[in-house]
């Protein structure tokens, strides 16, 4: 229905009222308005039909008679606009919003379909999804990306069967989605089946793109129904597990990360095995990238001096030391090593003071490795 119409004319010399008179046709013989008014040159019509033709006249009147009425005028109503959708979610400004999001707004009555635009930017030049839905307030979109700033907007479409015309777009609502999620973690070390690892392993992966923390389990099974350790909120990608483990015994361990908005599935799961405790043998933090074999510390040294050396691939290591005629005097380590960084003792308490070598020999277990085998010598002094 029209809101309302204004008729008026042009007031008359000597007229003391005015006959008006409205018709749905021109020869008036459907009245719809016959009013006589006083001096007043204007009326207000309201709740009028729409859309439709209305004819309408007046005539002039006082105490000596009435005029003519005039020709008639005519004018039509258009169709009333239909209301503007309320818009529900994703609510104005909202952020973190789920890619997979529903649009969701009110029904509006007499409205069949209604057209939905969502845009980068709150114009109709930067359009991505420019759809008509079918009697339905939701619409999903299979298009929104993360860490991504849209614009949504909607309108009312009549049925055929009203007598409305479209609605206005209702204005644009903004929202942010959500971050990527975490991908998922790549386990650098121990490798897969690895064996004779240290019960103080340092266990390592790979950065996840979009991660913020990590969590790592080890248990006793590839199900993890006997966890024996759990941890999260790690912002590195390392983590040295300390007096838990037990010699000769085989664990599983997995990974997953964490950002503010989601989480990673576990990675794969990997399992080793823990050889013999050797407590000359330490593994520090930090990964190597290359062998290497460091120069010992203290040296000159009394009794007791320590070698450091480095592992990028799982390999089985020997370090042995010789005298300055190349005789062997001692091994130091003989161990399977997973890729670290490792420290060992050597006790020379059954030598005697002088110049002294000691020899790393690596064999990788991976033959595929670009390195397969590694040996170095360095020189020490020792004084007692």
């Amino acid at each position: 229905m029209a809101d309302s119409v204004t008729l008026s004319w042009f007031p008359i010399e000597n007229a003391e009222s005015y006959r008006i008179q409205l018709s749905g046709d021109s020869v008036f013989s459907n009245i719809l308005l016959d009013s006589t008014l006083s001096t007043s040159t204007s009326v207000i019509l309201k709740n009028l039909s729409s859309p439709k033709e209305y004819f309408w006249r007046v005539s002039a009147g006082n105490d000596s008679g009435s005029s003519n009425f005039t020709s008639a005028q005519v004018f039509a109503t258009a169709k009333a606009l239909l209301a503007n959708p309320a818009l529900l979610t994703p609510q104005n400004n909202a952020s973190k919003v789920p890619i997979d999001i529903t649009f969701n707004w009110r029904q509006v009555t007499n409205a069949g379909f209604y057209n939905l635009q969502i845009a980068y930017s709150p114009d109709v030049c930067s359009l991505f999804i420019d759809t008509v839905i079918v009697n339905d307030t939701s619409f999903v979109s299979e298009k929104l990306q993360y860490s991504k700033d849209y614009f949504w907007r909607i309108r009312s479409l009549p049925d055929t069967a009203t007598s409305y015309a479209a609605g206005a777009f209702s204005e644009w609502y903004s929202f942010t989605t959500i971050a990527n999620p975490p991908s998922l973690p790549f386990l650098s070390s121990p490798d897969d089946g690895a064996t004779i690892i240290s019960i103080n392993p340092v266990i390592r992966w790979k950065v996840s793109a979009y991660a913020d923390s990590y969590e790592v389990r080890v248990s006793l099974n590839h199900d993890f129904t006997e966890t024996i350790f759990d941890t999260s909120g790690l912002t590195g990608t390392n983590i040295k597990i300390e007096n838990l483990l037990q010699p000769n015994k085989t664990y599983y361990w997995s990974v997953k990360a964490y950002n503010d908005v989601s989480v990673s599935d576990w990675s794969e799961v990997r399992e080793f095995t823990t050889g013999s405790p050797n407590d000359k043998l330490t593994q520090l933090d930090g990964e190597a990238v290359e062998f290497g074999l460091y120069q010992n510390y203290p040296n000159p040294f009394n009794n007791i001096t320590v070698i450091r050396f480095g592992i990028p691939f799982e390999s089985d290591v020997q370090i042995y030391i010789t005298d300055i005629q190349g005789r062997q005097k001692s091994i130091v380590t003989n161990f399977r090593l997973n890729t670290g960084i490792y420290e060992t003792r050597f006790d020379s308490n059954n030598l005697a003071s002088g110049v002294y070598f000691y020899t790393i020999v690596a064999n990788a277990i991976d033959q595929t490795a670009n390195q397969k085998k590694f040996i170095q010598t360095k020189k020490m002094l020792m004084i007692k």
